[in-house]
Order: C-alpha cells, then sequence, then structure tokens
C-alpha cells in the first residue's frame, strides 16, 4: 500500500511539489547569503528534520530511523516507520509506502544492499537520535533559517495530509477488497 509519490499516479510529480515551496534564506550562522530551498531538500539534506516533525507532530506513533552509509556510516536518510499489525510502512516527504525497496532505491549509491534485514543486521539502520541530531544541528540552532526549515515541514505536510496518514492507507485496503 501507497501514498503520495509513492502512488503511480501521472498527476503527481515530486519535482512540481519542489516548486511549490521554494524559499529565499538569507541568514545561517549569522552569515549573508542565498540558499534555494526545494522540497527535495527534504528528501536529501534536511530529512532529519522533516522526519521530526513528522513523528512529534503529526504521527506520534511514528517512529525516527536513520539510514548509513556502507562505507562510512554517515547518515544518508532520515525517515519515519510505523507499524500496523505485522507490517512495517516508511514515511518520509514522499509520502508513505510498504515496499522497502522501492523507499531504499534513492540511495542506492550510499548502501550496499537494498535488503532491509543485511542493513539492520550490518546496524546501518538505527533508531535516530535525537540529542545527537540537536548537537550536531548546534550550528543552525534559532536561527531563520532552521525556523523556516521547521515552518517549510509544517506546510508540506500540512498541505497534503493524506500523503502521510496512515488511516488513507486503510482506505485504499478497504477499496481493494470490495473489488
Amino acid at each position: 500500500m501507497k501514498t503520495g509519490y509513492y502512488k503511480n499516479n501521472p498527476n503527481l510529480d515530486f519535482d512540481s511539489l519542489a516548486n511549490d515551496f521554494i524559499r529565499e534564506f538569507d541568514e545561517l550562522k549569522g552569515d549573508q547569503f542565498n540558499f534555494t530551498f526545494s522540497a527535495n531538500d527534504m528528501l536529501h539534506g534536511f530529512c532529519d528534520i522533516f522526519a521530526e516533525i513528522l513523528a512529534k507532530e503529526f504521527n506520534p506513533d511514528y517512529q525516527v530511523y536513520s539510514l548509513l552509509s556502507s562505507s562510512d556510516g554517515y547518515l544518508v536518510h532520515c525517515y519515519c516507520m510505523f507499524f500496523d499489525n505485522d507490517k512495517k510502512y516508511y514515511i518520509d516527504i514522499r509520502g508513505i509506502t510498504d515496499d522497502f525497496e522501492e523507499f531504499i532505491s534513492e540511495f542506492s549509491d550510499f548502501i550496499e544492499t537494498e535488503d532491509e534485514q543485511e542493513l539492520l543486521n550490518a546496524g546501518l539502520i538505527v533508531p535516530w537520535n535525537f540529542n545527537l541530531a540537536k548537537q550536531n544541528r548546534d550550528y543552525m540552532m534559532g536561527t531563520t533559517f532552521e525556523k523556516e526549515l521547521v515552518k517549510i515541514s509544517k506546510e508540506i505536510i500540512n498541505s497534503q495530509k493524506d500523503f502521510y496518514n496512515p488511516e488513507q492507507l486503510k482506505e485504499q485496503e478497504e477499496i481493494e477488497v470490495e473489488r
């Protein structure tokens, strides 16, 4: 089951979502510069902030995990996961999917396998450490930049709640059962 950009819907284009949420930033660590932000940055770059907002403010049942690089152990992707009965679901800015290989294929350049169990066994999928994340983001804590990232995360989630709502999966299942 899938929601959002994981569904095969020709009317949905992740790049168009990126265009809808472009912002200009002029502050980071007090330095003046311009930074063009897109929703794609929430997939590659600030996925941790998006996942934290998703779990803390949208669905407290979501657990935040991180995928680490096979070669050096650096963060590749931060995302949410939840369990419904015996089934796992993976959530990031693209929506919800139960297909781990589809979910992880975006990051295949950084990992040696797309097999979830192998990644777990190798210690490359681990629960997100919120305290460590705050220390690593200390350089931008309280800046306009960080506030905008949080604000944009909330805007994206609130503008497309169905993409991140597990209830949509249940509705899809009911429709498929009726067929």
